[in-house]
């Protein structure tokens, strides 16, 4: 399922760092839905969150920790593998429509439309995808708990995000494992590029990827998001070309 909201604000000033406030306004949302089940249910410690989103921020400026968004209006999109997350997050969405989410700053965001996006149907083996929000591979060294980050163009990218792929199927459907040893992805046209992330600057890549691999996969990465952190907003991507 694909969602997409669109969203006004009472000002043009928004956070570079607007990642964790959507995850708030996700959180936010959810706790006020069904006496908080769901929230407890996806946001449990240790639980892998089943969705990617990305945010299209329209003319905007970038101006140190903050942007400028000229119509002071933005889309989400967010997408999910999980029918009934799907329905869990429509519905709790659907229930702020119109109501005013407070930002830092005195600013406001309020949800003005959800809607359910028609999903693209993959039929071919071979997709060309256009990243909405960036692809973030991230490499966890457990002895000094830090994490290094890879763009496209980096030693070890295809290697390292082989495994997060692993880890990523892994946590929501095994099933799909066999298929990844003839998964690929090929970069096309793409650019490194660093985005703040939780007042961390992080490496990532944007831009156009070729993937290749059995629909199934294929469809899972489309529904759920390819890479790390996807449910922090990053790895949504959409379909441009099949067959190619």
């Amino acid at each position: 399922m694909r969602l997409v909201c669109e969203l006004s604000l009472q000002n043009e000033t928004f956070p570079c760092d607007f990642r964790p406030l959507f995850l708030s306004f996700f959180k936010d949302a959810l706790g006020q839905y069904e006496e908080g089940t769901y929230l407890e249910h996806f946001y449990a410690p240790g639980v892998t969150k089943p969705y990617s989103f990305a945010v299209w921020l329209g003319k905007a400026a970038f101006l140190g920790e903050q942007i400028t968004i000229d119509q002071k209006r933005l889309k989400l999109f967010w997408s999910t593998s999980d029918f009934a997350a799907g329905i869990a997050f429509y519905n709790s969405l659907l229930l702020q429509k119109r109501k005013a989410y407070p930002l830092a700053g005195g600013n406001q965001m309020c949800l003005e439309s959800i809607a359910i996006e028609r999903e693209t149907v993959i039929t071919k083996e071979v997709i060309d995808v256009s990243f909405a929000s960036p692809l973030c591979v991230r490499k966890h060294n457990p002895e000094n708990n830090k994490d290094l980050y890879y763009s496209y163009a980096k030693e070890d990218f295809q290697e390292v995000l082989q495994e997060v792929m692993q880890r990523q199927i892994s946590s929501r459907n095994k099933s799909l494992l066999p298929l990844l040893k003839g998964f690929s992805v090929e970069p096309l046209q793409c650019k490194k590029t660093v985005v703040r992330h939780h007042r961390q600057m992080i490496e990532v890549t944007i831009g156009q990827f070729r993937l290749r691999g059995d629909i199934r996969i294929l469809t899972h990465f489309y529904l759920s998001g390819l890479g790390s952190r996807v449910s922090a907003g990053f790895g949504y991507f959409n379909i441009i070309a099949q067959g190619r």
